[in-house]
């Protein structure tokens, strides 16, 4: 089965499993959540102070697949790719480990690898997925993310993507910042509580807790937002506002985050 479904997901209440009306299971021993491999469809994070060379096997030999971070040394990341075994890497390593052909692995065993990085909608991740999956075929997996936009999600499926992480920090803002809930009235960003409503990107409601504030290094944006430098908008290029409707939008449209806000590049999608 692809990744790709029908319908267009936006957050986690929209992927919730919803059980079937009846079932044929007779007994619980019956569900078997392991994959072909034997293994939970469980991943560690891929950060230093959750797995690294020592514990790695500790996780597989509890069915869960580990990640080796980015801060282990590249060869070591590069010998356990080679292997059919998870390790992260930035984009540009990505690119010099498993995009050139001069330097082709040996891909006997299977290659897996994450690009590990904040914004995965950028389009040379889309780029180096295609790139990889020239040289490799089928005989690399490949993780990218993250991700915070269901169109992203189906673009990097059609590149070549196995597995998609979703769901990117939604930065920070100021105190005083409004935010509507979902009897339409609004309240602040810092009186927001555990079992309030909030309006997300796609006009629904989902319950959020509370939000902690952040005042450093503020940036404020068109002189009515004030946000910190790593929370993201959905942008277009300027040069591309001739060619957009509301048909094509996705196509053209990005997140970036507000420290690379250019005003003579960028313009705000306004979201309803």
């Amino acid at each position: 089965m692809g990744l790709i479904k029908n319908k267009v997901y936006y957050t986690y209440t929209d992927v919730t499993i919803l059980p079937g009306v009846i079932s044929g299971i007779k007994h619980r021993k019956e569900c078997i959540p392991l994959d072909e491999n034997r293994m939970l469809p469980l991943f560690t994070a891929p950060m230093d102070t959750v797995v690294d060379e020592h514990n790695y096997q500790q996780f597989t030999d509890e069915m869960i697949y580990a990640i080796l971070p980015r801060t282990v040394s590249f060869e070591t990341r590069l010998s356990y790719s080679i292997k059919n075994r998870w390790a992260a890497y930035s984009l540009a390593e990505f690119e010099i480990a498993f995009c050139t052909e001069s330097n082709k692995l040996d891909e006997s065993n299977g290659i897996k690898a994450l690009i590990d990085i904040a914004n995965g909608h950028m389009k040379k991740v889309l780029d180096l997925i295609r790139a990889a999956k020239n040289i490799y075929g089928q005989n690399i997996t490949i993780m990218v993310g993250n991700i915070a936009n269901p169109y992203t999600f189906e673009k990097l499926s059609k590149a070549g993507a196995d597995f998609i992480r979703c769901g990117i920090g939604s930065g920070c803002f100021i105190a005083n910042t409004n935010i509507t809930l979902s009897d339409n009235t609004k309240k602040y960003i810092q009186d927001i509580q555990i079992g309030d409503k909030v309006k997300t990107i796609n006009g629904n409601y989902d319950v959020i807790g509370k939000k902690e504030e952040k005042t450093n290094n503020l940036i404020k944006i068109n002189n009515s937002i004030t946000c910190t430098p790593n929370h993201k908008f959905l942008v277009i290029n300027k040069e591309d506002k001739i060619r957009i409707n509301e048909n094509n939008i996705n196509d053209y449209s990005y997140y970036i985050e507000a420290e690379n806000l250019d005003k003579n590049k960028h313009l705000l999608v306004k979201m309803l």
